[in-house]
């Protein structure tokens, strides 16, 4: 089916792939993990003419597929034979309207009307999600944006899907959904190559497991073999593991739900004295320390509630987060978390305030402090790194705003983040998970009371996860306020004190 031979892929001339040998049989599952920058995503690109064609790298060594070399095809014809669902659903789309984005592949091959209908059909009835047609994409969570591409994917008839992170950014529940979709599509005998980080979903999916280090094969495992590796076998080979991960982080919990009708609270609000702020914390003291939200109020937006036969049954106002009470300490860490589209990123931009048709009264200190004077207060590490890096070197982007800083301090915060040795590299040469870094290393030095991460650890390695949650630990005792919204269990039980799930503030009601 595929077949990488004597494989090397150069960027100018750094060569981040090695020669490498990996023979794909039709109906495989081959998972390849490793380090940020180990040069998975290099391998993914150059079989998809993503690497040479946009992205300018230098392929050296055969890919062929099914006997076709793909070096020597254009982007289209690749996208003949195969088809890739990326990290970032974002970049996938090129219609509003979800049905006419399942079928824009085909359209655009001149597949006859009739054969389309069809081929939608046989979608349907392979996958459950006639509730994601007619839709708006703007409507959809992340996990429905995943499971979409993952659909067109599949309906362009490709017998190669290529899969790069596609569960980065996605809770437990759309992992579940995409891990469902992938079984069938292997019954299918649809033939799958996906770099990922994260590898519980894929332990009964995958056949082999295929380290990749510093642009070598280091090992491949059998599904066998890799079932039986032990957890702390796994992470001392930077990997992540092999099991499912229960949150285990204190939650702020509301004590009773507010059903009295009081004038100015909504369905679904949380009464200020209802809400205990800390499991410690001791009646009758307030902190000036703090930060405490008196009331949030995020306006709903109007979506279409669809029915499975695709009707339409009413317009519906969800997304709406009513908060009132809630207090944050200092010298704490608290995970933002909930499912995807629950309202989390939303909530850190009300909070610092940013977020349009948002209302907030806040307190800083014990004085109100309103969106101009919290945006002062505030750094954002937003999911997208890429429209926060704006430098010519990792050094520049690090002491863009603080040129009295330090070099052995510099190097002393990238050596924390494994990321010294880019030092005068391009912010924008790096990989996805080394971006990311870069991110959390600027914000770390710009000092802010008030720190947000959104989604820090999308498609990070387990030594990286590691590095930054010891960073971002070292800074909660220096009279700042941390947030990190994630999905990433793992993580928020290693760093964080506290969670608050955003779904217990999130209503959902008729227009």
């Amino acid at each position: 089916m595929l077949t990488l031979r004597n494989l090397s892929v150069f960027y100018d001339e750094n060569q981040v792939v090695h020669a490498i040998n990996l023979n794909v049989s039709p109906g495989e599952c081959i998972v390849l993990t490793g380090e940020s920058g180990s040069g998975k995503s290099s391998i993914i690109n150059a079989i998809n003419g993503l690497g040479a064609r946009y992205d300018n790298a230098r392929i050296e060594g055969t890919i062929a597929l099914d006997g076709d070399e793909l070096t020597q095809k254009q982007i289209y014809e690749i996208a003949m034979l195969a088809s890739s669902v990326f990290q970032n659903p974002k970049t996938h789309f090129f219609n509003v309207d979800t049905t006419q984005e399942l079928l824009f592949f085909l359209e655009n091959t001149g597949v006859p009307k009739e054969k389309m209908q069809a081929r939608l059909q046989e979608l349907l009835s392979l996958f459950p999600i006639a509730h994601l047609l007619n839709r708006s994409i703007f409507e959809l969570s992340g996990g429905e944006k995943q499971i979409l591409c993952l659909a067109g994917a599949y309906i362009s008839g490709c017998k190669l899907i290529l899969l790069d992170e596609p569960t980065s950014n996605l809770d437990h529940i759309s992992i579940a959904l995409l891990a469902d979709m992938l079984k069938r599509l292997k019954q299918q005998g649809i033939t799958l190559l996906i770099a990922e980080h994260r590898l519980y979903y894929l332990r009964y999916i995958l056949d082999r497991l295929v380290h990749i280090q510093k642009g070598e094969i280091q090992r491949c495992y059998t599904q066998e073999e890799f079932a039986h590796l032990t957890r702390d076998e796994l992470h001392a080979r930077g990997l992540r593991s092999n099991s499912d991960d229960v949150l285990t982080v204190p939650e702020l919990l509301p004590c009773a739900e507010n059903t009295s009708g009081e004038p100015g609270t909504e369905p679904g609000t949380v009464a200020r004295s209802e809400l205990r702020s800390e499991p410690d914390a001791k009646p009758g003291t307030e902190l000036h320390s703090e930060l405490r939200i008196e009331k949030l109020a995020l306006s709903f937006s109007k979506q279409r509630d669809v029915r499975a036969d695709n009707s339409t049954a009413r317009d519906v106002r969800t997304n709406g987060l009513f908060i009132s009470g809630v207090t944050f300490q200092t010298n704490n860490i608290y995970g933002i978390v909930g499912r995807n589209g629950c309202g989390k990123s939303s909530f850190i931009k009300s909070l610092i305030g940013v977020m349009k048709h948002s209302k907030e009264t806040v307190l800083y200190r014990g004085k109100q402090c309103n969106k101009r004077r919290r945006v002062a207060l505030s750094s954002l590490v937003m999911q997208d790194v890429n429209s926060q890096l704006f430098s010519e070197s990792v050094e520049h982007e690090l002491t863009l705003t603080h040129t009295n800083m330090t070099d052995d301090s510099l190097d002393a915060l990238l050596e924390q983040l494994n990321i010294r040795a880019f030092k005068q590299a391009h912010p924008m040469s790096l990989s996805g998970g080394q971006k990311q870094r870069v991110a959390i290393a600027a914000s770390i030095v710009d000092g802010a009371a008030l720190m947000f991460f959104d989604e820090p650890t999308s498609g990070m390695d387990y030594k990286n996860m590691l590095a930054i949650s010891r960073c971002i630990k070292s800074l909660k005792n220096r009279e700042r306020i941390i947030f990190i919204v994630s999905h990433d269990v793992e993580f928020l039980n290693l760093t964080c004190d506290y969670a608050l799930n955003i779904e217990r503030f999130s209503a959902r009601r008729p227009a």
